[in-house]
């Protein structure tokens, strides 16, 4: 269960990069690399406390 929701979470980047194209969503990744670890870091636990839930 706990590897299906880790799976799920690897995920979500290759679906932001598709979304926003690659390019876009690497010069984002560069550009704001620490916002951005923080936004996927907050939206993963908030994903994974309503799983729990």
């Amino acid at each position: 269960m706990l590897l299906l929701k880790l799976g799920s979470i690897a995920i979500v980047p290759v679906i932001y990069s598709v979304v926003l194209g690659e390019d876009a969503f690497f010069d984002r990744m560069r550009v704001q690399g620490e916002l951005s670890k923080m936004l996927f870091l907050t939206f993963y636990v908030t994903v994974l406390f309503f799983h729990i839930l």
